[in-house]
């Protein structure tokens, strides 16, 4: 199994190896080169596709934006992720369609050995976040692994068109 498959499946993976630090280092120059553009310039939205396959036409990400690998992000239809967000998606993070975040919103997949000693080494875990509209009317779902933790945000802070969360 390689170390991507051990990230993305939850195991402990080494990511100082070579095949996860060519995914950083990809990652990281699309990043600054979109970091200069607005959502208005040519060429955004083609860097932004590279960094995040599969995103439909109808979804957006406002610069800046941050995350370790980009293809671990999945979007649905129609979602909105405001500026200034950082995704840490060594585990798969799926935002249901129709989802809109916040500026600042911060959503990590990543978790150090607990142990003393293995946290001093270059291996962690990552597990999936899944965020977006649940079947109830405006309100917001978020699901974090392995905890099996379901986060529903108070519905006074909520209204219809505009919301933010976080996962830490």
């Amino acid at each position: 199994m390689t170390e991507v498959e051990k990230m993305r499946n939850g195991l402990l993976a080494d990511m100082s190896s070579p095949e996860l630090q060519v995914r950083f280092e990809h990652a990281k120059k699309l990043l600054a080169r979109m970091r200069g553009m607005s959502t208005y310039d040519e060429g955004y939205r083609k860097l932004l596709e590279e960094l995040v396959p599969g995103m439909p036409e109808t979804s957006v990400i406002c610069p800046p934006f941050y995350c370790d690998h980009g293809d671990g992000t999945k979007l649905g239809e129609h979602v909105f992720v405001n500026a200034n967000c950082t995704f840490l998606d060594g585990g798969y993070i799926t935002i249901g369609a129709h989802t809109l975040i916040g500026p600042c919103v911060q959503i990590y997949t990543p978790h150090h050995p607990m142990d003393y000693l293995e946290r001093r080494g270059s291996k962690e875990y990552a597990y999936p976040v899944s965020a977006g509209i649940s079947p109830l009317p405006s309100v917001i779902t978020l699901y974090c692994r392995p905890l099996g933790v379901v986060f529903t945000p108070s519905l006074a802070l909520l209204s219809a068109r505009n919301f933010s969360f976080s996962a830490l």
